[in-house]
């Protein structure tokens, strides 16, 4: 997920914690505060490493790394309670000791709040290295999801920050519906209805007990997470029910889904099939509109929908499909071409990233990608050509490859050639 979100969450969640606090304490309500957003922001501190692997590589392999692990959280949250209790030292701000405890939960539960929102997209986590270093995938938001933004905004504008505060809140939350209406990205029948739901909530938290007001922000944000979470799964089934019967015989390993922002009704989708006989790899992209009664295919917003760079076959569209589902195209490649990249370290070092890997055979060498960023007839940032290095990525994280299931390597390929 973006920062902002994850600054939102953490605000949202310490609103949450300043009732339980042991006593009224100011200082304790600016602790909380600033250590819960530091908290669901600093594992992304390991962007800092991306040049420890040159190139492309270094953000697909390092970035959500060893930083976002349950085993990291508890130092994490360490650092920051240590370092919130060196600046209460030096601005004199005491606060209690079981006042300090509380902060390092609340600073625990802020990094694995992060780690959690990370895995809700497509881009994945693998929270529980070293025990198990695949990939998991949550696959029901958008990586900036302004239902979020604007449900969270509204309720956190009437709790007890100072003015300043406030106003950042209050920009955030215009931005927020600026965003929705201008960008065209989402249809303008849902940002009226968020926009509508936003000052609802925002009148509702005005009017509710203080107790109560601080639990609202967290509750609008689980409630969208639900909302999500419960339209992927039907999502899910759908395009399973629909793959098998468009493609007898295909053999579906995954669905890499993601929301469109602002709205569960439409979803892209890209699939992960082979044939019967273990030939041929495919993967197949489009669009669904799993409540299609309420909100037809159709009109979803195209939002660099294009066919991307990766060379796709059309897919014919059936009667009964058109206000359920719209085919972007369908990739093919030998299975044994995907296989053969094994004895390429750097092409074996990026598909411990890649988990809807496509190939393009050029005159400049072998282009490698990822469905999931191949949009708009521009190369992804997941992508790269084979070849252009003359040695072997260095600091490979051991991550297990997304496509293990299809693909064999060769260990000894990430060692340099």
């Amino acid at each position: 997920m973006d920062n902002i979100t994850h600054s939102l969450v953490g605000l949202a969640l310490a609103e949450s914690a300043l009732p339980f606090r042991p006593r009224r304490s100011t200082n304790f309500s600016l602790f909380a505060r600033v250590i819960s957003v530091a908290a669901n922001n600093v594992p992304d501190l390991d962007l800092f490493l991306r040049p420890l692997t040159p190139g492309p590589l270094g953000y697909l392999l390092q970035h959500r790394g060893y930083t976002h692990t349950v085993i990291a959280s508890p130092l994490l949250a360490l650092l920051l309670v240590l370092l919130a209790w060196c600046w209460a030292r030096v601005r004199d701000r005491p606060l209690a000791a079981r006042e300090w405890v509380g902060l390092y939960v609340l600073a625990l539960i802020g990094v694995l709040a992060h780690i959690l929102l990370d895995f809700f997209n497509s881009y994945g986590v693998h929270p529980f290295w070293p025990f198990f270093d695949g990939w998991i995938y949550g696959d029901c938001l958008f990586i900036v999801e302004p239902a979020i933004w604007l449900l969270v905004l509204a309720p956190l504008l009437t709790c007890d920050f100072s003015r300043y505060a406030r106003g950042v809140l209050g920009a955030l939350f215009v931005g927020g519906i600026v965003l929705i209406w201008a960008t065209g990205d989402v249809p303008y029948s849902l940002a009226a209805l968020l926009t509508v739901a936003a000052f609802l909530l925002l009148w509702l938290s005005s009017r509710c007990p203080a107790d109560l007001k601080a639990h609202l922000p967290l509750w609008a944000g689980i409630l969208v997470i639900l909302v999500f979470g419960s339209v992927s799964g039907l999502a899910r089934k759908q395009i399973r029910a629909k793959i098998e019967s468009r493609f007898p015989g295909s053999r579906l390993y995954d669905i890499a889904l993601n929301p469109l922002p602002a709205n569960p009704f439409c979803w892209t989708f890209v699939t992960v099939e082979t044939d019967s006989s273990f030939t041929n790899y495919y993967a197949t992209r489009g669009v669904l509109a799993p409540l299609s009664g309420i909100f037809p295919v159709t009109s979803c917003p195209r939002f660099g929908l294009g066919k991307g760079v990766a060379p796709m076959r059309p897919v014919a569209e059936l009667p009964d499909e058109i206000r359920r589902i719209s085919w972007i195209g369908r990739y093919e490649l030998p299975l044994k071409a995907l296989q053969a990249l094994g004895s390429d370290c750097v092409a074996a070092a990026a598909l411990r990233f890649l988990r809807v890997p496509f190939l393009i055979e050029g005159r400049a060498g072998t282009f490698l990608g990822d469905l999931r960023f191949d949009r708009g007839g521009r190369r992804g940032f997941a992508s790269l050509t084979l070849g252009a290095e003359r040695s072997c990525p260095q600091h490979v994280p051991n991550w297990s490859p997304p496509r293990k299931d299809l693909l064999t390597f060769a260990e000894s390929s990430l060692r340099k050639r």
